[in-house]
């Protein structure tokens, strides 16, 4: 990126690099952690697989079969989500390099990540019709059951409607969220990407639709949180109180109290996520459309808004 022309654009571009940094270690931190996350749990899941299909033989190979199955699906995800959060990563660091200190862009990665978010949004339209059809098989079981009780079969049915449906609407919804999502990320960065090119296109206008999405999460990970606080309080308090009739108790219970606990610090670990993404979203399209800006006016986009900030200090 070139070096830049007011102080505005430079108190940008400082911004950009200071929130990118930030959001780019705590990525790294979180792409660790869930490695090692995934290593235990295969090791777990391995172990309780082998020890399942020993002390109780009646499940046969094809239990132990369908196990297996079920792990490897299930580190296949795990996989993937890793990559995509590291090639994240790497994403936000090229973008803060460029834009805070003028280092080279490096297009394959964002390219990469791009990549990444597709398949994001493939699984999760594999998602929704795996959904479907779950709900269509509940509803064709129940006729096949009606075929052998007529009573039992109109209570599957039944049953099948008042709680498949409902689920489903609310499954579809959030993965439609989560499709539109990936959507605004791949647009901002598509942009972010035709910009550095050198094309005139702005990058405010996709920079302030994601910035919309991110303060929509923002707001759900302060509601969960707010929500989440009191319970964590009152384990604890419930820890205290078992503690003074029983000494083993007050531990049992202070060692249920813990995670809950470990989960409202990464809820808050998200929220600073969150902010630090927006800010770092803002930030780079406000360094990024300075030149556009200053065609357009002939001057310092920013001259107004610097001078009023020294006789505000």
């Amino acid at each position: 990126m070139s070096s830049p022309s007011f102080s505005g654009e430079l108190l940008e571009q400082q911004k950009a690099e200071q929130y990118g940094d930030k959001l780019g270690r705590s990525l790294g931190l979180l792409y660790i952690s869930a490695y090692i996350l995934a290593v235990l749990g295969l090791i777990g899941s391995v172990v309780a697989i082998t020890f399942i299909n020993i002390n109780i033989p009646w499940l046969g190979i094809w239990g132990f079969m369908g196990s297996a199955l079920g792990l490897l699906l299930t580190m296949a995800m795990v996989a993937v989500q890793l990559r995509a959060l590291r090639a994240l990563q790497e994403a936000v660091s090229t973008v803060t390099g460029y834009v805070g200190t003028g280092r080279k862009f490096e297009a394959a990665k964002v390219t990469t990540l791009l990549k990444w978010l597709t398949v994001g949004q493939w699984l999760l339209v594999i998602s929704g019709l795996l959904n479907l059809v779950v709900l269509l098989g509940s509803s064709m079981l129940s006729g096949i059951l009606r075929l052998v009780d007529d009573n039992a079969g109109r209570l599957g049915t039944a049953l099948s409607l008042v709680m498949g449906i409902p689920s489903f609407v609310i499954d579809v919804v959030l993965l439609a969220m989560c499709w539109l999502f990936l959507a605004v990320i791949k647009k901002f960065l598509g942009v972010v990407m035709r910009r550095v090119s050198g094309e005139g296109v702005p990058v405010l206008p996709s920079a302030q639709t994601l910035s919309g999405w991110l303060m929509f999460a923002l707001v759900l990970l302060v509601l969960s949180a707010l929500i989440s606080i009191p319970g964590v309080a009152l384990a604890f308090l419930a820890a205290r109180s078992s503690a003074g009739d029983s000494a083993p108790m007050g531990l049992f219970s202070l060692v249920l109290a813990i995670p809950l606990l470990l989960a409202v610090l990464v809820l808050i670990w998200q929220i600073m996520m969150v902010v630090w993404a927006r800010r770092f979203v803002q930030a780079t399209a406000s360094a990024l459309d300075a030149p556009l800006l200053a065609t357009k006016l002939g001057g310092d986009p920013w001259e107004n808004a610097v001078v009023e900030e020294q006789v505000i200090r």
